[in-house]
Protein backbone atom coordinates (compact mmCIF):
# COMPACT_ATOMS: atom_id res chain seq x y z
CA UNK A 1 0.00 0.00 0.00
CA UNK A 2 2.89 2.30 0.60
CA UNK A 3 3.92 1.98 -3.08
CA UNK A 4 0.34 2.72 -4.14
CA UNK A 5 0.30 6.01 -2.20
CA UNK A 6 3.67 6.97 -3.64
CA UNK A 7 2.45 6.25 -7.18
CA UNK A 8 -0.71 8.32 -6.63
CA UNK A 9 1.39 11.22 -5.29
CA UNK A 10 3.65 11.09 -8.36
CA UNK A 11 0.59 11.19 -10.67
CA UNK A 12 -0.92 14.15 -8.79
CA UNK A 13 2.43 15.95 -8.88
CA UNK A 14 2.78 15.43 -12.67
CA UNK A 15 -0.83 16.53 -13.22
CA UNK A 16 -0.29 19.68 -11.13
CA UNK A 17 2.96 20.51 -12.96
CA UNK A 18 1.22 20.00 -16.31
CA UNK A 19 -1.67 22.31 -15.34
CA UNK A 20 0.75 24.90 -13.97
CA UNK A 21 2.77 24.82 -17.21
CA UNK A 22 -0.37 25.46 -19.28
CA UNK A 23 -1.45 28.33 -17.01
CA UNK A 24 1.98 29.96 -17.32
CA UNK A 25 2.02 29.56 -21.12
CA UNK A 26 -1.50 30.97 -21.39
CA UNK A 27 -0.59 33.97 -19.21
CA UNK A 28 2.54 34.72 -21.23
CA UNK A 29 0.57 34.44 -24.47
CA UNK A 30 -2.16 36.80 -23.32
CA UNK A 31 0.37 39.36 -22.08
CA UNK A 32 2.21 39.24 -25.40
CA UNK A 33 -0.99 39.77 -27.38
CA UNK A 34 -2.05 42.60 -25.09
CA UNK A 35 1.23 44.45 -25.64
CA UNK A 36 1.11 44.34 -29.43
CA UNK A 37 0.56 47.73 -31.08
CA UNK A 38 -2.94 48.08 -32.47
CA UNK A 39 -2.97 48.98 -36.14
CA UNK A 40 -5.93 49.15 -38.44
CA UNK A 41 -4.09 48.86 -41.71
CA UNK A 42 -0.45 49.57 -40.83
CA UNK A 43 -0.53 52.93 -42.63
CA UNK A 44 0.41 56.29 -41.13
CA UNK A 45 -0.86 59.51 -42.70
CA UNK A 46 0.12 63.16 -42.31
CA UNK A 47 -1.93 66.15 -43.49
CA UNK A 48 -0.60 69.42 -44.85
CA UNK A 49 -2.93 72.40 -45.20
CA UNK A 50 -1.94 75.43 -47.30
CA UNK A 51 -3.65 78.82 -47.68
CA UNK A 52 -2.64 81.76 -49.84
CA UNK A 53 -4.31 84.96 -50.96
CA UNK A 54 -3.79 87.93 -53.23
CA UNK A 55 -5.25 91.42 -53.24
CA UNK A 56 -4.21 94.98 -53.95
CA UNK A 57 -5.40 96.02 -50.48
CA UNK A 58 -2.92 95.40 -47.68
CA UNK A 59 -3.54 94.97 -43.98
CA UNK A 60 -6.49 92.57 -44.18
CA UNK A 61 -6.88 89.56 -41.90
CA UNK A 62 -8.02 86.02 -42.69
CA UNK A 63 -9.43 83.56 -40.17
CA UNK A 64 -8.19 80.04 -41.01
CA UNK A 65 -10.02 77.13 -39.34
CA UNK A 66 -8.85 73.52 -39.75
CA UNK A 67 -9.26 70.06 -38.19
CA UNK A 68 -6.25 69.05 -36.09
CA UNK A 69 -4.94 65.47 -35.76
CA UNK A 70 -7.59 64.76 -33.09
CA UNK A 71 -10.40 66.02 -35.34
CA UNK A 72 -10.86 69.17 -33.27
CA UNK A 73 -11.32 72.56 -34.85
CA UNK A 74 -8.34 74.93 -34.56
CA UNK A 75 -8.22 78.57 -35.59
CA UNK A 76 -5.42 80.83 -36.79
CA UNK A 77 -5.46 84.46 -37.96
CA UNK A 78 -3.12 85.40 -40.80
CA UNK A 79 -2.64 88.49 -42.92
CA UNK A 80 -3.86 88.75 -46.48
CA UNK A 81 -0.98 88.43 -48.95
CA UNK A 82 0.51 85.80 -46.62
CA UNK A 83 1.16 82.17 -47.50
CA UNK A 84 0.41 79.84 -44.59
CA UNK A 85 0.82 76.10 -44.07
CA UNK A 86 0.67 73.55 -41.27
CA UNK A 87 1.53 69.82 -41.14
CA UNK A 88 -0.18 67.55 -38.63
CA UNK A 89 -0.46 63.88 -37.81
CA UNK A 90 -0.24 61.05 -37.69
CA UNK A 91 -3.91 60.44 -38.47
CA UNK A 92 -5.80 57.30 -39.44
CA UNK A 93 -7.55 56.25 -42.61
CA UNK A 94 -11.00 57.86 -42.62
CA UNK A 95 -9.72 61.16 -41.15
CA UNK A 96 -11.71 64.12 -42.49
CA UNK A 97 -9.30 66.95 -43.30
CA UNK A 98 -11.18 70.25 -43.49
CA UNK A 99 -9.96 73.81 -43.86
CA UNK A 100 -11.91 77.03 -44.27
CA UNK A 101 -10.78 80.62 -44.69
CA UNK A 102 -12.87 83.75 -44.13
CA UNK A 103 -11.96 87.41 -44.54
CA UNK A 104 -12.35 89.33 -41.28
CA UNK A 105 -13.80 92.82 -41.20
CA UNK A 106 -14.88 94.82 -44.23
CA UNK A 107 -15.25 93.11 -47.63
CA UNK A 108 -12.44 93.20 -50.17
CA UNK A 109 -13.69 93.09 -53.75
CA UNK A 110 -10.23 92.10 -55.02
CA UNK A 111 -9.39 89.29 -52.54
CA UNK A 112 -8.56 85.97 -54.18
CA UNK A 113 -8.32 82.97 -51.83
CA UNK A 114 -6.71 79.58 -52.43
CA UNK A 115 -6.50 76.50 -50.19
CA UNK A 116 -5.04 73.03 -50.66
CA UNK A 117 -4.96 69.75 -48.73
CA UNK A 118 -2.01 67.37 -49.15
CA UNK A 119 -1.58 63.87 -47.69
CA UNK A 120 1.61 61.90 -46.98
CA UNK A 121 1.25 58.13 -46.55
CA UNK A 122 3.93 56.18 -44.66
CA UNK A 123 6.53 58.94 -44.92
CA UNK A 124 6.25 59.36 -48.69
CA UNK A 125 6.08 62.74 -50.44
CA UNK A 126 2.97 64.85 -49.87
CA UNK A 127 0.40 64.44 -52.64
CA UNK A 128 -2.19 67.08 -53.49
CA UNK A 129 -5.61 65.58 -52.72
CA UNK A 130 -7.94 68.55 -52.83
CA UNK A 131 -7.62 72.19 -53.90
CA UNK A 132 -9.80 75.25 -54.31
CA UNK A 133 -7.99 77.78 -56.45
CA UNK A 134 -9.78 80.59 -58.22
CA UNK A 135 -9.07 83.93 -59.85
CA UNK A 136 -12.57 85.07 -58.93
CA UNK A 137 -12.57 87.45 -55.93
CA UNK A 138 -14.29 86.04 -52.84
CA UNK A 139 -14.27 86.45 -49.08
CA UNK A 140 -14.40 82.79 -47.98
CA UNK A 141 -13.78 79.19 -49.03
CA UNK A 142 -13.89 75.67 -47.61
CA UNK A 143 -12.03 72.50 -48.69
CA UNK A 144 -12.49 68.96 -47.34
CA UNK A 145 -10.89 65.58 -48.03
CA UNK A 146 -11.44 62.23 -46.33
CA UNK A 147 -8.49 59.81 -46.36
CA UNK A 148 -9.72 56.75 -48.22
CA UNK A 149 -6.63 54.88 -49.43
Amino acid sequence: MNNNKRTNLKRKFRYTISKLTWVILFTIGMNTLGCMKETTNGNEYFIKYEVSSSTTNSGGKLNVVFNDANGRSKSNVIGTLTSWEVVLGPVKKGFNATISTTKEGSPDDELKLNAQIFVSKNGNEFELKKADKSDVPRSSLQVSYTIDY
